[in-house]
């Protein structure tokens, strides 16, 4: 049962919660990813996806592509004016092969990279790289898809110039 084309529950809440699990199940990890690649680790990372799942939560009956849409609010609160600066604590991935200075270098260069793009081709590249569709992000950032493709192509661009 794919999760996500599932329409609101008529069973109760044993059936929502359940469904909610299967959500969070499949996505925690790829979003607090997204948090990562940002630069917030750990608990603050952990809240910004939970307030996600909330904001779901409260529109579930609007939103038809669950994933995206929980993409796109983790990086609309990560983008917020006043969030806390990137903790000195690092988290790093040990299945790289990569000495704990090479991981960080290479993620400062993502992160330099993704800063140089306006904030609008930041978020379409960034829901592109954690495997959202043109669709699903055109939905997600209520922009249409032919914006979508253009803001992809000029982050392409940019990114490529940036390096």
């Amino acid at each position: 049962m794919n999760v996500e084309a599932v329409p609101q529950p008529d069973g109760g809440d044993q059936e929502l919660e359940a469904l909610y699990g299967q959500l969070i199940k499949k996505h925690w990890k790829r979003l607090v990813g997204l948090c990562q690649a940002e630069g917030v680790y750990g608990a603050a990372a952990d809240d910004i996806v939970a307030d996600a799942f909330e904001k779901l939560h409260a529109r579930r009956h609007a939103v038809r592509h669950k994933a995206a849409y929980l993409s796109a609010i983790v990086l609309n609160r990560l983008k917020r004016p006043g969030r806390e600066e990137p903790r000195a604590e690092v988290e790093i991935a040990a299945a790289s092969g990569q000495g704990p200075h090479q991981q960080m270098l290479g993620a400062e260069m993502v992160r330099a990279a993704l800063a140089a793009l306006t904030g609008q081709q930041h978020q379409v590249f960034a829901l592109h790289l954690v495997g959202h569709t043109q669709a699903e992000i055109s939905e997600a950032l209520q922009m249409t898809p032919g914006t979508v493709r253009s803001n992809l192509r000029h982050a392409a661009t940019g990114s490529r110039a940036g390096t």
